[in-house]
């Protein structure tokens, strides 16, 4: 229970830090003291106040807490006696018999110097102490300073009340939980008289906090590390939220907010005992192997709900842990391994009709400037997609989604990305700190009242969310998913896996099984196309998906391709639209049958169609690897090759695996592939150095305009690639996603 100086410097350095504009801890509230409370609370326990809980068995030592100078006989907190007033803290604990410990910081106008001033527990007669006895009455040091001949004069002070004796505090065992309190001077001329201070027992509204971690390696005891503060909602939460429940007071007034600190137990974690409400959690991962001493930490903090029937499952390898928003004190998001999920597609929103979203996207991508709270929790909505615990998929382990993202008739021409929910930069409390980061690369572009396609592999962002960045005006969109990438589950975990393991990619040299021009006529409307695929490909043995290049062209109309597998009905989403006068190239992942057969079918109008095969998902093929998107290529600016549009008959050899940071054991990459100022109708073709060019497309080119296809590209020897133009020289930029190994 003792508390590490290094982790309270920490927290005390972050003291005055603010959000850009500052603007949370004063927006406009009906309670705006507990606000104000509530925007500085969250610097006070910023970085992992509180160290590992001490074992019942362990005596409690205190040169650990103590660690570095003594904050006393140096005197880092000595106090100028010609100039300060002498203070005490009153009040009294609502336990039920059980004794505990109370340790106590100052806050004062420039900050401090980051240890309890008075402490829990110690064996060194030269630090304070405080506690109470059965009875609930304070024992121990309850005076202080309200000057600091460093700092200045006192702002706050916090009290974090442990049950249970010294050397016994277990948040793994007893009924009754901790607690933790603060006070200014603007709470009153009674302002240290905190009342009668409950703790989250039975009968109380309060219930034990148990947990699951999720990890794709080793849980061993003690890897993570567990701070639980429980925070009191404020606007504009009391306004838009209907189930927003505050944590209880004490006698007078103050905000009894449920506190534990913990380390797990295999794949469990303990908040010991609390109240429902709004939580921040410290989580600090110590590594993926303790036994090597791995320097991989990751350490994070941020916002998560907690109810007695919805404690949530803390997911080591997801962005944020799986908390609502987060900000990383130690590490960053790293690419997570996983297997690829299908599932029969599903429309999560179309904004024609308000399904997901409400009404067509604006520009941007949700930040916002406005003064009003509630209009800045509305436009950031307006642009996320919750994904995780929605639609079919699970809570945890979801690295990333498959969607097919469409643009309906766009207001101008430009582009636009699907991105996961980002970290926050510094602050969880501002709610603008999660748009921090520039959106570099886009996913696909249309010109003026153009709809158009294209599937895209995001990862899955805080709070299992994922956000629109729009940069084609207000504009109708249209999302579809298609599958996932699950995560590995380490085998000593307890994690339920509802649904399944998922399968591998194996990419394959790009192979066409149908082209309706070999027929001499053009695929039907609502006419279903049967293509058995291993009847003009070489389909690895338990295929159950397959990713096809689809390609319309010579449309009489609109329209667009459905398509699902053999015998399944087919599913309500399009792979690709279709345009009079244009070709349309979408990649798509697509179910098949037993026997590996797909059907498709053309809406709206006939259309001549060509199906390429460029990949398999099987239950022996290799875990794909997702990365934030890394440009490899791009031919305006020289990068990985020489400045200039790629021109017909001029191939290139270009290494991508170098820029794209692909590890030498990479097979394949899927990358977005976009072209711009093409000199005309006209394709470009990627595949593995080495290899001779296959007879199909990677993309088509079209002039004055930009397009874009996700596509899966062998990798040569060294990570290089060939890449060449037919008809039109045309710029190409390349955006890796993830690859195989």
């Amino acid at each position: 229970m003792e508390t590490t100086g290094q982790g309270r410097k920490a927290r005390h350095r972050l003291l005055n830090r603010r959000g850009p504009r500052g603007r949370l801890a004063t927006a406009s509230d009906s309670r705006p003291r507990r606000w104000r409370l509530f925007g500085i609370a969250l610097v006070l326990v910023h970085t992992g106040a509180l160290a590992v809980s001490t074992p019942a068995s362990s005596p409690v030592d205190a040169s650990s807490a103590a660690s570095g100078p003594d904050p006393w006989s140096s005197r880092t907190r000595s106090e100028d006696a010609s100039l300060a007033a002498t203070l005490e803290v009153t009040g009294s604990v609502v336990s039920g018999g059980v004794r505990g410990r109370v340790g106590i910081d100052l806050i004062y106008a420039q900050g401090g110097a980051g240890v309890y001033d008075i402490w829990p527990c110690t064996h060194s007669t030269r630090l304070a102490m405080l506690g109470w006895d059965a009875a609930g009455r304070f024992e121990g040091r309850t005076t202080f300073s309200d000057r600091h001949r460093d700092f200045g004069a006192l702002t706050m002070v916090r009290l974090e009340f442990y049950p249970q004796d010294c050397g016994h505090y277990d948040p793994w065992s007893g009924d009754v939980g901790g607690v933790h309190v603060q006070r200014v001077p603007g709470d009153g001329p009674d302002w240290l008289s905190i009342g009668r201070v409950p703790l989250p027992r039975p009968g109380t509204g309060a219930f034990p906090i148990r947990g699951r971690l999720r990890s794709s390696t080793a849980l061993p005891d003690g890897r993570v590390q567990f701070d639980v503060f429980q925070v009191a909602y404020g606007h504009p939460d009391t306004v838009l939220l209907s189930d927003a429940p505050q944590p209880p007071q004490t006698s007078t007034g103050a905000d009894a907010m449920a506190f534990a600190t913990s380390t797990n137990r295999g794949d469990r974690w303990s908040g010991h005992w609390g109240w429902p409400g709004r939580y921040i959690l410290f989580v600090r991962d110590a590594g993926k192997d303790l036994v090597h001493g791995t320097a991989d930490d990751v350490h994070v903090h941020g916002f998560t709900e907690i109810r007695q029937r919805r404690i949530p499952t803390i997911d080591l390898d997801a962005m944020c842990f799986g908390l609502d928003t987060c900000v990383y004190d130690r590490g960053a998001p790293g690419d997570v391994t996983g297997r690829v999920v299908t599932i029969d597609p599903l429309r999560i929103v179309d904004t024609r009709g308000d399904l997901g979203l409400p009404g067509p996207v604006a520009g941007g991508d949700g930040r916002s400037t406005s003064p009003d709270a509630v209009v800045r929790r509305q436009r950031a909505a307006a642009h996320e997609i919750a994904v995780l615990g929605r639609h079919g998929l699970p809570r945890t382990g979801v690295a990333a989604v498959v969607v097919n993202l469409t643009a309906i008739e766009a207001a101008s021409t430009g582009y636009a990305s699907v991105v996961p929910k980002a970290p926050s930069g510094t602050n969880v409390f501002d709610d603008q700190g999660t748009f921090t980061r520039s959106v570099t690369t886009s996913n696909l572009n249309a010109q003026q009242r153009e709809t158009m396609a294209n599937l895209v592999v995001v990862p899955v962002g805080a709070g299992g969310r994922i956000r629109i960045f729009n940069r084609l005006g207000v504009s109708d969109m249209a999302v579809d998913l298609v599958g996932w990438i699950a995560t590995d589950v380490h085998p000593d975990t307890t994690v339920d896996v509802t649904h399944g393991s998922g399968g591998g990619v194996v990419a394959l040299t790009p192979t066409t099984v149908f082209d309706s021009r070999d027929r001499g006529a053009p695929v039907a409307v609502d006419t279903p196309l049967t293509i058995a695929i291993r009847d003009h490909a070489a389909l690895p043995t338990g295929t159950t998906a397959v990713w096809l290049n689809l390609t319309a062209s010579r449309s009489q109309g609109p329209g667009f391709v459905r398509a699902g597998a053999t015998g399944d009905p087919l599913p309500d989403t399009s792979v690709v639209n279709l345009d009079p006068g244009t070709t349309r190239t979408n990649l798509a992942l697509v179910p098949v049958d037993e026997r590996g057969r797909v059907d498709l079918v053309a809406v709206g109008s006939p259309t001549d169609l060509r199906v390429d095969l460029v990949a398999a998902i099987t239950p022996e093929g290799s875990s794909m690897t997702i990365v934030a998107p890394r440009r490899a290529l791009d031919t305006r600016r020289g990068l990985s090759t020489p400045t200039g549009p790629l021109r017909p008959g001029a191939p290139r050899t270009v290494d991508v695996a170098t820029p794209g940071r692909i590890p030498p054991t990479a097979t394949a990459v899927l990358a977005n592939v976009t072209v711009t100022d093409a000199a005309g109708e006209g394709r470009i073709t990627l595949w593995a150095w080495g290899d001779p060019p296959p007879g199909v497309a990677t993309l088509h080119t079209a002039p004055d305009s930009t397009r874009a296809n996700l596509a899966w590209i062998p990798l040569g020897p060294g990570g290089r690639i060939r890449m060449a133009a037919s008809v039109a020289a045309t710029e190409v930029i390349l955006d890796i996603v993830g690859y195989v190994s």
